[in-house]
Order: structure tokens, then C-alpha cells, then sequence
């Protein structure tokens, strides 16, 4: 959203839609009602945060929530549509080699409460830990998209792409030339689009911790320590995520 846009962001109603030529994408906020026509001349003509070819064309507004005091609504639901513009979304050729695809990053984190992990001065004095706080440190997380038309994907690949969500990489993997420590790297989404008879539109979401992995939790001495389930399970499953390289397929 545009620095001083007071929207908030609602996953309900979230979707992306794929061809070989173009790409959309409906996302939805809330905002105050009385503020709606300001916030739509913000939003008008603004790229969508993942993807920068995408431009805000149409807004739709409802009035949702509980009715103000002076009678009228309170809430504002903007439905929010971008679209390409001005020619293809890169004129996508198929490419059967992941590295091929193309890259995408965002970048945000995870801020976490430090409390008792840590005390004041500068250096770890146990007597003196920070106590009855809010303090919280940011952590670094980045969401990385890669893109691309295959005409290998058959049943089987589908299989593989699917038995790998959710999951984290058991192994280094290369993507664009960056390698990925294993256990940092979690694969959040797929998006399978069928343009033409065997050709898909692929897209797949990272989500990728430099500092720390994803069976890692914040230990009681402030550091990064792998935790285990009652039943000796681990917070996320990892698996070899060179099935999702349509160069295996």
C-alpha cells in the first residue's frame, strides 16, 4: 500500500489468476468508511506489492461491519483488482530449467519478544534481565517468487509439487545462482495455471530465514535452538526440493 494509506489487509478474498500473456490479482482491505474516496485516490494506478507489471484498474466498495454512531456505515471493504498493463507480463517463452524462471523478492521479517532472554548493559548480566516488557527484536524473513511455463508437468510432476508444500529444504538448494542453506528455505505455495494442451504457468512462494532455521525457536538464553514434539516430530517436515525443477520432470 502507498506510505499513509490506513488500510488493512484481509487474506479473504486473495487471488491471482495466470495466462501466458497476462496476470490479475484481487486483493481486499477494510478502511474507514468516510475516508474511502481518499484512500481510493491513493491506491489509484499503484503496482501490487508481488508483482510491479500489475497496476490497481478497478476498485469495487461495500459497506460491511456494524453501523457508525451517526447511522451510516463505518466500515469500508474495497475490493481491489490489478491488471497488466501495456503489453504482456514478459512475453513468457517455455523454459524447462527453474534457474531459467524468473525471480522475484519481498522483503519483511518476524518480531519476537525478547523478555527475559536477555538483560541490560553490554554484556549478559543473569541479574539483571529485562523483566516485564514488550521489547521485541526483528528478525529478517524474505518471500522469494519464481516464475515460469513448463511443458513437462504431468500427473506425476503434480504429485511431487504437491507432496513438497508446506515442507522445508533438506539440503542446500541454488536458486539464480544463491545458494540456500538447508532448513532455511520453506515452500509456502504453488499456482499451476494450464495455458495450452501439456503448457502450464507456474509459480511457486519461498519464504526464506537467513538467521535462523525454520525448526528453530528463540531459547531461553536468546539464542536459536532446534525444537522437538512430544511424539520426536519436528515443526516442519524437510525433503530434497530438487523434484520442483521442471528439469527433473
Amino acid at each position: 500500500m502507498p506510505s499513509g494509506a490506513d488500510v488493512t489487509k484481509k487474506w479473504s478474498g486473495y487471488s491471482e489468476s495466470w495466462t501466458s500473456a497476462k496476470g490479475e490479482i484481487t486483493e481486499t482491505v477494510t478502511c474507514a468508511w468516510d475516508d474511502r474516496s481518499d484512500i481510493m485516490a491513493d491506491l489509484w494506478g499503484y503496482a501490487q506489492s508481488d508483482y510491479s507489471t500489475l497496476k490497481l484498474t478497478a476498485i469495487e466498495v461495500a459497506a460491511v461491519g456494524d453501523a457508525a454512531s451517526g447511522g451510516g456505515p463505518e466500515t469500508a471493504l474495497l475490493t481491489l483488482k490489478y491488471k497488466q498493463q501495456g503489453g504482456s507480463q514478459a512475453e513468457e517463452t517455455i523454459i524447462n530449467d527453474l534457474d531459467g524462471w524468473r525471480e522475484q523478492w519481498e522483503g519483511g521479517g518476524e518480531a519476537i519478544t525478547v523478555g527475559d532472554k536477555f538483560s541490560y548493559g553490554s554484556t549478559y548480566d543473569p541479574s539483571d534481565q529485562i523483566e516485564n516488557t514488550s521489547a521485541v527484536k526483528l528478525f529478517p524473513e524474505a518471500t522469494i517468487t519464481m516464475s515460469g511455463m513448463t511443458d513437462r508437468l504431468d500427473v506425476v510432476g503434480k504429485g511431487k509439487i504437491l507432496n513438497l508444500l508446506g515442507k522445508i529444504n533438506s539440503a542446500d538448494m541454488t536458486l539464480k545462482t544463491r545458494i540456500y542453506s538447508a532448513k532455511h528455505l520453506l515452500f509456502l505455495s504453488a499456482n499451476l495455471q494450464e495455458q495450452d494442451s501439456d503448457v502450464y504457468s507456474v509459480v511457486y512462494k519461498f519464504s526464506y530465514r537467513p538467521d535462523y532455521t525454520w525448526n528453530e525457536v528463540l531459547n531461553k538464553v536468546g539464542g536459536w535452538e532446534e525444537c522437538t514434539s512430544s511424539d520426536n516430530k519436528k515443526m516442519y517436515e524437510s525433503d530434497a526440493f530438487a523434484d520442483l525443477d521442471p528439469a527433473t520432470w
